[in-house]
């Protein structure tokens, strides 16, 4: 019996455009978008990611590295990217709030940054709980994220779903016996919830 629906959030509650977030950060940062490239696959960024350095610490790695102009505290320059290039699903937000009401826990599990968590914050509000790798220090498909979400619900594995957009990370949900659907838009979820007996 399903009684836990854990989300991600990019690729499934908004649409993302990384090449457009890269392009913008080279931009303002005035370098050319090859080095964006570069520091995108940079270990400080998983690291950011995993909320173990600051924003601060992480401009100050590209100034260091590349030679990026030196940000402000103040700037919110990763926020301020991220907002520029998501665009929240309506119809998705619309069935996370169809399943409201205390039948099934909530939750959001996602591999995202402080900026990028704040700009969610409309989306996370809509959920009971919201495990961020910033937060809890594991990413996605890493066993220990999926174990310390549905241990924080206090559900049983084979009793959350987990609704992600990347193979890798539905394959790691299952892997450790949750149930896992691969999000392929509103419809076929909803189809996939339906045979898995959750109601809205």
């Amino acid at each position: 019996m399903i009684k836990a629906l854990v989300f991600d959030v990019g690729g499934v509650l908004h649409s993302y455009d990384s090449d457009k977030r890269k392009a913008y950060l080279a931009g303002s940062l005035g370098v050319d978008i090859n080095v964006m490239q570069k520091f995108w696959k940079d270990q400080e960024l998983r690291l950011f990611e995993l909320g173990k350095i600051s924003e601060k610490q992480l401009w100050q790695q590209a100034h260091d590295r590349y030679g990026t102009r030196m940000v402000g505290d103040d700037e919110d320059l990763f926020g301020k990217s991220f907002e520029k290039v998501i665009k929240v699903d309506n119809e998705m937000t619309s069935l996370v709030k169809s399943l409201r009401g205390g039948r099934y826990k909530l939750a959001v599990l996602s591999n995202t940054c402080g900026p990028d968590a704040k700009v969610n914050a409309p989306i996370l509000s809509l959920f009971d709980q919201a495990f961020l790798s910033c937060r809890i220090g594991y990413k996605k498909p890493a066993r220990e994220v999926y174990e310390y979400a549905f241990g924080k619900l206090g559900v049983q594995p084979d009793e959350a779903v987990m609704i992600d957009d990347r193979d890798d990370n539905v394959a790691g949900a299952k892997y450790i016996g949750m149930q896992a659907i691969k999000f392929e838009g509103v419809d076929r979820l909803c189809q996939e919830l339906a045979k898995l007996g959750v109601k809205w």
